[in-house]
């Protein structure tokens, strides 16, 4: 079975640009917006948290890769993990594995504030 061809239109559209729906799309042409308007206007307000969600597991994820690349020799937060395991100190272990998560935990709190923050339309808790 054949899959649908996406239209060519929205072939090259970046993929946050696709949550936001045709017909609104549709809706803002008919009202007269130029093609940089709708972008500007409409799309990218709406398309806003689809970014900072994929920024924010981005993000998440490098800090995960930064605690790994201390196995490879290079001094970053996984530092003293490393150091615990090569050493056998549990302590040692847990204070890096903690100060890792903290950080990964307070970082993903923000992103989830900003993203509330640029949702459009919905009220947020006072």
């Amino acid at each position: 079975m054949a899959r649908p061809q996406p239209s060519r239109r929205f072939a090259s559209m970046p993929f946050f640009l696709r949550a936001v729906p045709a017909a609104v799309r549709d809706a803002a042409m008919g009202m007269g917006f130029a093609p940089r308007d709708v972008l500007w206007r409409i799309e990218l307000p709406l398309a806003f948290p689809f970014i900072l969600a994929g920024l924010r597991n981005a993000v998440i994820i490098n800090i995960g890769t930064a605690a790994i690349g201390s196995a490879a020799g290079a001094l970053s937060l996984g530092s003293p993990i490393i150091e615990g395991l090569s050493a056998s100190n549990p302590a040692y272990v847990l204070e890096g594995a903690a100060i890792v998560a903290l950080l990964a935990m307070a970082v993903d709190r923000c992103f989830a504030w900003l993203e509330d923050l640029a949702r459009p339309g919905e009220k947020r808790p006072k």
